[in-house]
């Protein structure tokens, strides 16, 4: 999805995940509408984005009482796309050169580096 191809721009993450949880919760996917809700309010929040925090907090009162998934709150957070995304590195490549470059790749954009 396009959520998870944004890297290096924490704002575009935050409204795709914006946008992406309040089309579930209109379709009547709540649990995925709420996640995904929380993912933008953290990704918000660790932009330094308060304004739509305090947004998000008002439009949808369940973000106040949900603590942060994100490495703001201290826990490990893991982001299956890019297991996915590294599992086809390994197994898409012939040669270690290409490996390490494909693995180096998926690690960067993994960790924002």
């Amino acid at each position: 999805t396009a959520l998870h191809e944004v890297t290096g721009r924490p704002w575009h993450h935050a409204l795709l995940a914006e946008r992406a949880g309040r089309l579930h919760l209109e379709r009547g996917l709540t649990h995925t509408g709420r996640r995904l809700l929380v993912e933008a309010r953290d990704v918000y929040r660790a932009w330094g984005a308060g304004g739509p925090v305090a947004r998000l907090e008002t439009e949808h009162p369940f973000l106040r009482n949900t603590a942060s998934s994100g490495p703001g709150s201290g826990a490990d957070h893991l982001d299956l796309m890019a297991i996915l995304r590294a599992s086809r590195a390994l197994s898409s490549q012939t040669t270690l050169t290409g490996l390490t470059a494909q693995m180096i790749e998926v690690l960067c954009a993994m960790t924002g580096a």
